[in-house]
């Protein structure tokens, strides 16, 4: 509950946090995507992940096309960062589509790895 709590309020404060990924014709949550804090020099951190029976249908593509749409109506995002597993080549697939570029890697708590990390100056 803390970190619904936490998302809560930094969109409230920040304009931006993850978003819950429907699929409209049947009503199915499939994932989320959206910003996490700002982080390794970038205004915010581009974030998806979708339930694996929906991967390699384009919803990451198609969402987080929308979500960098988004960024660049909001005057406090000028550079997005993200990282992706390093053995999901499909998600570097979804960042290069979307002019991202590498910028080397970055070590994730969560994950316990270091992980590719990339940036898109928008």
């Amino acid at each position: 509950m803390k970190s619904l709590q936490y998302y809560i309020n930094m969109q409230k404060t920040e304009g931006f946090s993850p978003y819950v990924v429907v699929l409209k014709e049947i009503g199915e949550v499939v994932g989320v995507c959206g910003f996490n804090p700002p982080d390794h020099g970038c205004d915010a951190e581009l974030m998806y992940h979708f339930k694996r029976a929906h991967w390699g249908n384009g919803y990451a593509t198609e969402a987080a096309g929308a979500c960098v749409n988004y960024a660049t109506q909001l005057e406090s995002i000028n550079v997005l960062g993200a990282s992706i597993d390093p053995e999901n080549t499909s998600s570097e697939n979804v960042l290069s589509k979307l002019g991202f570029y590498s910028v080397g890697e970055k070590w994730c708590e969560q994950t316990g790895q270091n992980e590719p990390y990339y940036k898109k100056e928008i």
